[in-house]
């Protein structure tokens, strides 16, 4: 019996075709996770652009906004903090009903949901395009404006030509495809966004359990008597705990955050690889040929090479690949209950907490809808996956609950 290497196991998923459009899929899905802030419609810090007045629009809503930038400098960002966080917002942007021209000011109806357009709002031209140093006045002189930027730059600019900018680049049509949500946030941009957050956290905490579990699996399947007794009865007190208990009361005690989501779930995830390992490797070592294997003068690291760890390796991906899937749902359900992610971080879980009043208000249940939708399929997505490589790989495993 020798190890499955990788590219074996490869050769052997490949004959599947479903199973490869699977792994296609969830390839996609993860260069969606890391590239998601350089396609979404709000590329700004975890999609979280805020706009009151256009809270609770339907799917296809669009609206005019005027763009103004903030008068504050703006701070410098490098490609990889953009594909991290998002772009840092130096502009906010104010939807209205229409606008017009009076001397150096722009005059706009701003948008009310409830139809009254009434309200009015006046800005200086060279306010909305440039980030302007309030503490100078603006003049304005021959059809032009004289005026200080934030970084004292003197600009002496025409009124036509920032009215032409102002046309051109700061009126801007905007168009919510999946709508907004009661904050004004993109809902699209977020349901992408929160990929992120559930793959990743997935990742990072399926890495962790694997190598705490092997270790230790390693350890509790080789060691004999007190030590073994020891192991054993650390692994059967985690495991006598439900696992989503233990890691909820565990993170109310280290707090929010993304890392520690992903260290106290794959340590508190890593007993079931450990288990799984440690099984495996007691009942490799009471086949009957193994002691055969010995009395030929084999060593026992020869033994364990040729023999034990072939017999591990394929229960081990499956029970990794379990808890791959558990991650999914035990991050979205941290989420949910606040003690995830932090707030201001888009997640599936966290979506479903802020709209979960809307699931029986007609019109809005989608806004919670789609999260759950998005937390089944991807689920449905790793366990299909996680089956069909234990199928292709061979040997009978049964699952565990998470």
């Amino acid at each position: 019996m020798v190890l499955q290497t990788p590219a074996r196991a490869w050769k052997k998923i490949r004959k599947d075709k479903i199973a490869l459009v699977g792994c296609m899929i969830a390839f996609l899905l993860f260069l969606l996770a890391v590239f998601c802030y350089t396609i979404i419609p709000d590329k700004t810090t975890y999609a979280n652009r805020v706009c009151l007045p256009i809270g609770n629009q339907p799917p296809g809503f669009e609206i005019t906004m005027l763009r103004m930038i903030q008068n504050k400098p703006a701070e410098p960002q490098n490609f990889l903090s953009k594909l991290v966080y998002g772009t840092k917002a130096n502009d906010i942007f104010v939807p209205l009903s229409s606008s017009y021209y009076e001397g150096t000011d722009i005059v706009i109806k701003e948008f009310s949901a409830s139809g009254d357009s009434s309200f009015e709002s006046r800005y200086n031209i060279a306010d909305v395009v440039y980030p302007v140093n309030m503490e100078k006045e603006i003049i304005e002189r021959n059809r032009g404006l004289f005026f200080e930027t934030f970084d004292g730059t003197v600009i002496e600019e025409s009124i036509n030509d920032i009215q032409g900018f102002i046309d051109g680049q700061y009126l801007v049509k905007k168009k919510f495809i999946l709508g907004t949500d009661r904050y004004g946030r993109d809902v699209l941009s977020r349901l992408i966004a929160s990929t992120r957050a559930t793959l990743l956290a997935a990742l990072f905490a399926t890495f962790v359990a694997i190598l705490i579990g092997l270790i230790f699996g390693l350890m509790t399947g080789i060691s004999r008597g007190k030590d073994k007794t020891f192991f054993n009865w650390i692994l059967q007190s985690v495991s006598s705990i439900p696992a989503m208990l233990l890691i909820i009361g565990i993170m109310f005690i280290v707090g929010k955050g993304f890392w520690n989501v992903c260290l106290v779930t794959g340590v508190i995830m890593s007993a079931e690889i450990a288990r799984v390992i440690a099984g495996t490797i007691c009942s490799a070592r009471e086949k009957k040929f193994i002691d055969g294997v010995y009395a030929l003068g084999i060593t026992r690291r020869q033994i364990m090479r040729r023999h034990i760890l072939p017999e591990i390796q394929k229960p081990f991906l499956a029970a990794a690949a379990t808890v791959f899937c558990g991650v999914i749902l035990v991050e979205s359900g941290l989420s949910f209950l606040d003690i995830g992610m932090k707030e201001f971080y888009p997640t599936w879980g966290s979506m479903i907490r802020e709209n979960f009043g809307y699931i029986i208000v007609p019109g809005y249940a989608y806004l919670t809808l789609l999260p759950g939708t998005a937390v089944f399929l991807v689920s449905l997505l790793f366990v299909f996956l996680a089956d069909r490589f234990h199928n292709r790989l061979g040997e009978k495993y049964y699952w565990m609950a998470v």
